[in-house]
Order: C-alpha cells, then sequence, then structure tokens
C-alpha cells in the first residue's frame, strides 16, 4: 500500500510539474501574439526616456530594468508611463533618459505601450554612441551605476576597444 501511494504521489508531482510549465509555455505564446498584434495594430507615437532602473529580476541571465518613458501622441497631451524589460548590454545605451524612442499605443489602454525602436527622425538630446571614447565613458557610467553586470562590462569594453 506504501508503494501506491509514493507512486501516485510522484505521478502526480510530474503531472503538476507538467502543467506548470505547459501553462507557462501558454502564457509566453500569448503574450507574444498580443505583442505582435500591437505592433499592427497599435497607434504610433513618440516618446522620451526619462529614466532607467536596473530591478533585482533577471530572464535567462539578462537584467530587467523598469523604464520611464514620456509618450506624446498625436492629439493629446503628453503622458508618463512606466514599463519593465529585459534588455541587453547593446541595448541599454538605447534606453539612456533623454533617447528618442517609436513606440506603439494600444487603442484602449494608453498605458499599455510597446516599444519598437529608436526614433531616428529627430535629433536627440543624447550625443550619438560612434565616438569610441563617449561610448566608453558611458560604459564606465553604466558599471559605475550599476546598470549592467560586470561580465556585460567586460565584452562590451573589449568591443570598443576593438573599434580603435
Amino acid at each position: 500500500m506504501r508503494e501506491g501511494t509514493v507512486s501516485i504521489l510522484l505521478g502526480s508531482s510530474w503531472g503538476l510539474f507538467a502543467l506548470i510549465v505547459y501553462g507557462l509555455f501558454v502564457r509566453s505564446i500569448r503574450a507574444r501574439r498580443r505583442d505582435e498584434q500591437l505592433l499592427q495594430q497599435g497607434e504610433s507615437a513618440e516618446a522620451t526616456v526619462l529614466q532607467v532602473q536596473r530591478t533585482r529580476k533577471r530572464i535567462n541571465h539578462s537584467p530587467v530594468f523598469a523604464v520611464r518613458l514620456e509618450v506624446r501622441r498625436s492629439g493629446h497631451a503628453p503622458y508618463e508611463v512606466g514599463l519593465e524589460d529585459r534588455l541587453d548590454a547593446w541595448d541599454i545605451p538605447v534606453m539612456e533618459p533623454g533617447r528618442r524612442l517609436k513606440v506603439k499605443i494600444h487603442p484602449n489602454d494608453a498605458q499599455r505601450v510597446l516599444l519598437v525602436g529608436e526614433d531616428t527622425s529627430q535629433p536627440s538630446s543624447v550625443s550619438p554612441q560612434g565616438d569610441p571614447v563617449k561610448a566608453m565613458a558611458d560604459l564606465q557610467r553604466m558599471a559605475n551605476e550599476g546598470l549592467i553586470a560586470a561580465e556585460e562590462y567586460e565584452q562590451k569594453r573589449a568591443e570598443i576597444l576593438s573599434r580603435l
């Protein structure tokens, strides 16, 4: 009788584990579909990065950042929105305060914003990353502020030095 109870418990545990993994997979697929739909049907707008702060969260070994944006959409007053997103080391310079971005806004929920890319149509208050000396200074600042991990710092540092 004990062996039967143990095998039922083990079977139930594996079943519960499989159910949780399946649920996470379905949730991920739905989130991706929502983003694709927002990309196609959302209202185009511009945003300016106001603040970027590293959280304690990580997704697939990449840090998650809390980003505060000022969103400007045609015919409406500018407003602020906050979002959390995973950023790779090479995305962080794009997300520094003052940088202008292209975004898509959900038609029924203006707080749901999807980052599309950098806005290159208008000059930004942030200088371009083409200057290796400036890039190295920015990289050092990000490391000092804890925005990037030591291994990300070393990787980008080597990349910048190889351009000299």
